[in-house]
């Protein structure tokens, strides 16, 4: 699988949005206009998968956090039930 840096994601995006505003500006000779169309449609395609890869990078993020504390919330259960059921085993301390 070949990755993609964040740097790189960032300069695809910033280089769809050049082009964008310079078709936008109307100023461009029609010769100079179609090369910048013609980049920018291929450039387009591109551009979204790499916002899609920094979405779903973004959310991977999120949902190892969530684990995180979805794990902890249930291995204190577990320790509290544990020192519960032992006596009040001193050794067990939920986690931080």
């Amino acid at each position: 699988m070949t990755s993609i840096s964040p740097d790189r994601i960032r300069q695809i995006e910033a280089r769809r949005d050049e082009l964008s505003a310079l078709m936008a500006t109307g100023d461009l000779p029609s010769d100079r206009f179609v090369q910048v169309s013609k980049e920018y449609a291929e450039l387009e395609p591109v551009a979204q998968a790499a916002g899609e890869v920094r979405r779903l990078r973004a959310e991977a993020v999120s949902l190892r956090h969530m684990v995180c504390l979805i794990c902890r919330y249930f291995l204190n259960q577990l320790i509290s039930v544990l020192a519960h059921h032992n006596g009040g085993v001193n050794s067990l301390r939920p986690l931080a």
